[in-house]
């Protein structure tokens, strides 16, 4: 799909054309950007970045093919978290659909037949005008869920129940899965604290998980993403970049 949406043209394609063509970000003593918000974050960008030097030109559609990988990705998670509540209790149960329960690593192709089909065709935001280009909306909807997976898988390890990886693991895993998330979309630090938070909210009001174990291994989780938050925020003063979304006062809303 050739690019199509406005933010392409004004703001996602500029980036990445921008990195491609100087092997840089825009700074001091760089070329100006033409982009309407420079010093967004380049996190997709990156993937088109990489893409096109390996193609040898601007592969500016790269992002729309990597969003089917992630929702492919994605779709493989929410299938062990259906196969997971349905075994949960019993492992030797069949569930409703009649597909049997199978050893921890394999996943059988009925469950991955539910996971297609929830972040697909029976996903609202599965729209082709979205998914299908350089929007950053559906690197966030797929990097949200997973670490809400994540952060209920941790949850679940720290309260002795049944868990297939060990919660330092876990911890890391959702640091970098929020690190990814922060580097996709300026906005997004909201929804990872939003997570952090219901997370804490949970962790305090389960009297089996314990608290002081929960809050190191937070930590860990919450280094990655506030350290790549704060170092673009470094680059982009330091440099003088204009041009990002921000907050405005009240009276202008």
């Amino acid at each position: 799909m050739a690019i199509s949406q406005w933010d392409e043209f004004t703001q996602w394609i500029p980036n990445a054309r921008y990195i491609y063509t100087h092997d840089a970000f825009p700074g001091e003593g760089m070329p100006e950007s033409f982009s309407t918000f420079p010093a967004y974050p380049h996190g997709l960008a990156y993937v088109i970045y990489l893409t096109s030097r390996i193609a040898g030109h601007l592969a500016e559609n790269a992002s729309g093919m990597f969003n089917i990988v992630l929702l492919a990705c994605f779709g493989v998670m929410v299938g062990r978290v259906i196969r997971k509540a349905v075994t949960m209790r019993d492992p030797a149960a069949r569930t409703p659909l009649g597909i049997a329960a199978l050893p921890a690593p394999q996943l059988g192709w009925g469950y991955c037949a539910l996971g297609c089909l929830a972040v697909t065709a029976l996903n609202p935001t599965f729209v082709r005008k979205i998914v299908f280009t350089a929007y950053a909306d559906t690197a966030t909807a797929v990097l949200v869920g997973m670490l809400c997976v994540l952060t209920w898988m941790l949850l679940n390890a720290l309260a002795e129940e049944e868990s297939d990886f060990p919660p330092t693991g876990l911890a890391v895993t959702a640091g970098l899965v929020a690190m990814a998330l922060i580097a996709v979309k300026q906005v997004n630090l909201v929804l990872f604290l939003l997570i952090a938070i219901s997370g804490t909210i949970v962790a305090l009001r389960d009297p089996a998980i314990p608290t002081g174990r929960f809050a190191k291994l937070l930590a860990i989780s919450v280094v990655p993403p506030i350290a790549i938050y704060f170092l673009w925020r470094l680059h982009v003063q330091i440099n003088g970049i204009g041009g990002e979304f921000s907050f405005t006062p009240y009276s202008e809303w």
